[in-house]
């Protein structure tokens, strides 16, 4: 579109900076300068993975305000393309009002042309950026409308968005290093200079970490091509994914987690991923076992249990194991002997008393086979398992909804709910 009404045979860049390669007065001041690159990046990062967080809890309320969750325990008032429109018109409005009122036009600026202003050394808000009041504010709205836009029924980039907000960030910190700092690194008095080259730096790891990719560094230096921010722009990178790995998963994990959709999502983004099974077993989960010889009590237990682990937003598994225990055995054991439907609990419980397997295998497809792992196996290994067989089940999602019981020489040792899995796996969820 932009070569069409432009009349240009070319594309143009999302934004310029007017950035040169100075170099640092001593090779102190240029150490001095790439320590603070990769503190301002940790941070940085640190900070796009809380925006990941923000853009969670948001989607959580657009979801129900537009009726597809329910909203504060009330029931579920279904999608309505009204009621969409009516969102997208007040957020729109209440945008072009905080436009209108604010004064210096920052607000009215779009990404491309807010980043070049960002990272331009002659920027006509030069005063706005060295000030961090009008930052700050700047900073609190851009993230609420990006986190609240990401939401919208619309289509929505991320990337222009986080190096904005990462820019400012980068903005912000560098008005918080100390004045002797400043001399030391700009003995000619400019050291607005520097603050723009914390800026990119700041635009970059926000953006990495959002995102979790390192690639966002040669997509900047393409744009800004100054050599001496390689080694800076590469090293703040990588700190602001690590630190952001500690925080929790990138937007496209969250996203998948939010939606449960059956896709591999980057395992590698947590180290929970590498974690053993066995480790992040939730031991409570065990009391919804059904002995093989159940009775009403029995029955009563369960559904209660159930019960709790839903007015606390768990995820709960879909199967609920039959077990026998292992008399004669110095530590209380299970063997696992089938497995029903929660759903199914109330055709199982005229049968107190009674053999459940016996009575599932009497009534057709009450029996249910889930799952199984090994206790040894690492949460990245489970997850690849669940896929595979999705995928040999031909995108049906009985097995891979349901829970993988984790199941060592026949004995149950825990209940590992699919959803649970995904969450831990991308570090969503603690163990």
């Amino acid at each position: 579109l932009n070569m069409v009404f432009a009349n240009s045979g070319q594309l143009k860049p999302l934004f310029v900076s007017d950035i040169t390669a100075e170099v640092s007065p001593t090779l102190q001041a240029e150490l001095t300068f790439i320590f603070l690159c990769v503190l301002i990046g940790s941070i940085c990062g640190t900070l796009g993975s809380i925006f990941v967080q923000l853009h969670k809890r948001a989607s959580w309320l657009m979801s129900g305000l537009r009726g597809l969750t329910p909203l504060f325990g009330h029931a579920r008032a279904g999608a309505s393309l009204t009621r969409d429109l009516l969102i997208l018109f007040i957020v729109a409005v209440v945008g072009a009002s905080l436009a209108a009122v604010e004064g210096n036009g920052l607000l009215k600026l779009g990404a491309g042309p807010l980043l070049t202003e960002i990272f331009s050394q002659k920027s006509d808000f030069a005063d706005q950026f060295s000030q961090p009041g009008p930052l700050l504010w700047l900073l609190v709205v851009k993230a609420i409308f990006t986190a609240g836009a990401l939401c919208l029924p619309v289509p929505a980039g991320v990337v222009a968005p986080s190096l904005v907000l990462g820019g400012l960030c980068g903005h912000m910190l560098a008005t918080g290093i100390p004045l002797s700092i400043q001399n030391f690194l700009a003995p000619d008095g400019n050291f607005y200079a520097y603050a723009v080259r914390f800026a990119i730096v700041g635009a970059t790891t926000f953006c990495g970490s959002v995102c979790r990719v390192n690639s966002v560094v040669v997509t900047v230096f393409e744009l800004i091509a100054v050599p001496r921010l390689i080694l800076p722009l590469t090293l703040a990178t990588v700190a602001g994914n690590f630190f952001g790995n500690k925080v929790g998963p990138s937007i496209f994990d969250s996203i998948l987690v939010m939606k449960k959709i059956p896709a591999m999502p980057t395992l590698r983004a947590s180290l929970m991923a590498e974690k053993r099974v066995d480790s992040v077993l939730d031991k409570g989960l065990m009391e919804l076992c059904l002995p093989r010889y159940a009775w009403e009590t029995d029955f009563e237990n369960t559904e209660s249990i159930l019960q709790a682990l839903e007015m606390e937003g768990r995820n709960l598994p879909k199967f609920i194991p039959i077990v026998e225990e292992v008399a004669l055995h110095p530590t209380r054991k299970l063997l696992l002997s089938g497995s029903i439907k929660k759903e199914d609990l109330c055709h199982f419980r005229p049968a107190g008393g009674l053999d459940l397997v016996r009575v599932a295998v009497k009534i057709q497809d009450m029996l249910q086979d889930p799952m199984q792992v090994s206790p040894e196996m690492t949460l990245k290994e489970a997850y690849l398992e669940s896929m595979s067989l999705y995928s040999k089940l031909g995108g049906r999602r009985l097995k891979q909804d349901g829970p993988m019981l984790v199941v060592e020489d026949g004995m149950l040792l825990g209940i590992l709910p699919h959803d649970d899995l995904l969450e831990l796996a991308v570090g969503e969820k603690n163990g």
